[in-house]
C-alpha cells in the first residue's frame, strides 16, 4: 500500500515539473519585442542621403519659378471668380423679376403614369392596412 501512495506521490510532483518547463519553454519560444538602437555614427549611408538631399533641393529650386507664375494665374483666376460670384448675385433679383413664372401642362397620359409609379415604388399592399369604404 506504502508502494501505491509512493508512486502517486512522484506522478504528481512530475506531473508539476513537466508543466513548468513547459511554461518555460512557452516564455522562451514568445516572440521578442524589436529593441530600438541608438543612432549609428556618420557612415557613407549619410553622404549618399545628403547627396540626394542636395538633388531634391536643387530640383526644388529649379521649379520655385514655375510654381510663382501657376500661384499667380491661380490668385488671378480665384479673384476673376470672386468678382463673377459678386455679379451675379446682384443680378439674380432683376432675372428673377423678368422672367414669367412657368405654368406645369400635365394631361391625362402623365396622371395615369403617375398614378402607376405611386403604386410600383410605393410600399407593398400587405403592408398598407386595409381601409374599408362605407
Amino acid at each position: 500500500m506504502e508502494k501505491i501512495i509512493i508512486a502517486i506521490i512522484v506522478g504528481i510532483i512530475g506531473y508539476f515539473v513537466k508543466r513548468k518547463s513547459e511554461e518555460q519553454e512557452r516564455k522562451n519560444n514568445t516572440p521578442r519585442r524589436p529593441v530600438m538602437t541608438p543612432n549609428k555614427p556618420a557612415s557613407s549611408n549619410d553622404q549618399s542621403n545628403k547627396q540626394v538631399v542636395s538633388k531634391q533641393k536643387s530640383t526644388i529650386e529649379r521649379h520655385q519659378p514655375k510654381a510663382a507664375e501657376i500661384k499667380g494665374k491661380v490668385e488671378k483666376i480665384v479673384i476673376e471668380d470672386h468678382k463673377i460670384d459678386e455679379l451675379n448675385k446682384e443680378d439674380t433679383p432683376i432675372m428673377l423679376e423678368k422672367e414669367s413664372p412657368k405654368r406645369l401642362s400635365i394631361n391625362e397620359d402623365d396622371l395615369l403614369k403617375g398614378i402607376i409609379l405611386s403604386e410600383v415604388l410605393g410600399p407593398p399592399r400587405a403592408k398598407r392596412p386595409f381601409k374599408s369604404r362605407s
